[in-house]
């Protein structure tokens, strides 16, 4: 090659890591230039090479499946299915779910279950910030074993906390940023929704969700009244923005594979956060965002009885007369899967209203 554009950084690290990986350039054909390893990208421009470095920290540069497996596998590393451990090498899959979720440089990201760090090298690429959430030692050890990097945070230990709230490690972490932030992952699947519902329900500085999870599960956060998957997080997800399913992944392509497919989900609020949703109605706008934990205890409390009429749920919070129910506009004798987010939401104001009174 004649040139090597650019050199992002002069110091002799990186210059030892571009030539290296120069030499293990395979030439596929004449205009195109593909690199073994990761971290550089091939860009065919004419007569030259464009190396583009990820980063100056080499450590963090994407590494192939088969050095990733070997690594953690030299450390006595075993999948555990209880953790939901299914990592994700694919790199145009990975760059195509980051397109979906329109991250950018400078942003705060959120992943929860870093795994062997897939996800995690390619946001840092990208410019983002990252608070990476680990619940595996072995896992967090082979992170920490890569390499520090001014952009990047590992939190260890289980992510959820108690008392309906996220870990306190990690939420102190998030209290030092103190700035909107966007959960990015690919979500053990026994905790997407938990952890989504405390997320939705108590952070006022969460700024959109973009995550890959199993398909029952999109479907269900996406569902619409009158369908079996239509529930609790479906509504909570509807009031707040507007989320949408961008493209589904065969369990084939997921180390180990499990045995259904996946799906990457994608929510963004309809405001800033912190304001109230424009789409709602003046009754809706009056739920701001530190109530929503108490709403979505009574939502579930609905779903709970999906099958019972409206007014046997709730017959100790409203009368059984038909002058309250036709001044709400919902028939008493309705079942939970029938109602829209706005008609739970006006249900759960009377029946807040009539026990303060």
């Amino acid at each position: 090659p004649s040139q090597i554009v650019p050199l992002l950084g002069q110091d002799l690290a990186l210059i030892v890591d571009v030539v290296w990986r120069i030499s293990r350039v395979r030439v596929r054909c004449p205009n195109r230039i593909l690199f073994r390893a990761g971290g550089v990208t091939h860009r065919p421009f004419s007569n030259r090479i464009v190396v583009v470095s990820h980063s100056l920290h080499s450590g963090w540069a994407p590494r192939p499946r088969s050095m990733v497996l070997g690594d953690l596998a030299r450390r006595g590393f075993s999948f555990r299915k209880r953790l939901g451990q299914n990592f994700l090498f694919d790199p145009q899959l990975l760059e195509a779910f980051l397109d979906d979720a329109q991250v950018e440089e400078g942003e705060l990201i959120l992943e929860v279950g870093a795994g062997a760090g897939t996800l995690t090298e390619r946001l840092l690429a990208r410019g983002c910030k990252v608070v990476a959430s680990e619940i595996d030692p072995l896992l967090l050890e082979y992170l920490e074993e890569r390499g520090s990097h001014p952009r990047l945070t590992l939190v260890a230990g289980d992510a959820l906390g108690a008392q309906e709230r996220l870990s306190t490690s990690l939420e102190s972490v998030l209290d030092r940023e103190d700035r909107p932030y966007r959960l990015v992952a690919n979500l053990p699947y026994a905790i997407a929704t938990p952890l989504v519902m405390r997320l939705l329900a108590r952070d006022l500085r969460l700024a959109g969700v973009a995550t890959l999870v199993q398909v029952e599960v999109a479907e269900r956060w996406r569902a619409t009244p009158g369908g079996r998957e239509y529930g609790p997080s479906s509504v909570l997800f509807a009031l707040g923005g507007k989320g949408r399913i961008t493209r589904k992944v065969s369990g084939k392509l997921f180390t180990p594979a499990p045995r259904v497919g996946s799906a990457f989900f994608v929510w963004e609020p309809k405001t800033e956060w912190g304001q109230p949703p424009q789409h709602l109605t003046e009754s809706a706008r009056e739920l701001d965002r530190p109530e929503f934990s108490a709403f979505l205890g009574f939502t579930r409390r609905l779903f709970h009885n999906r099958r019972k009429m409206i007014r046997a749920i709730l017959r100790e919070e409203l009368p059984a007369d038909g002058q309250l129910w036709d001044q709400i506009e919902i028939d008493p004798i309705s079942r939970p899967e029938e109602l829209s987010p706005l008609q739970i939401l006006s249900l759960y104001r009377v029946c807040t209203k009539n026990l303060e009174e």
